[in-house]
């Protein structure tokens, strides 16, 4: 009570006349706040860095792809090559043999005209 006997003025939360006091409680949840913000920037980053993981290895896996089926068409040209090379080699030896008995052929017939030499 005041002199004048009046009741002292009621407090109300909030007043512009008494201003209230920020107390631990406040302080509290003001820092949960901040943790709770915290954690949402942090788990955004770890979804940017996953996806960029993502990305990476995707694009890792596709060139790997292309570089093992660039192989199997090298690959395939240089068994055709070989194929082509050993035709003609099985053909370079079939004419080979086809000479050599043209010439055995030849030889004998000239043994058998050749009359014998006296001595």
């Amino acid at each position: 009570m005041s002199e004048r006997g009046d009741p002292p003025p009621a407090r109300r939360p909030g007043s512009l006349l008494m201003p209230r006091l920020v107390t631990f409680r406040d302080w509290l949840n003001a820092a949960g706040t901040l943790i709770s913000a915290l954690a949402a920037v942090l788990a955004l980053a770890f979804a940017y860095v996953a996806q960029q993981d993502q990305q990476k290895s995707e694009a890792a896996r596709r060139q790997a792809e292309q570089m093992l089926i660039a192989q199997q068409e090298s690959q395939a040209v240089m068994q055709a090559q070989l194929a082509s090379l050993e035709a003609k080699n099985l053909s370079l030896q079939q004419q080979m043999l086809s000479r050599e008995d043209t010439r055995r052929a030849d030889q004998i017939r000239g043994e058998a005209t050749l009359e014998p030499v006296p001595r």
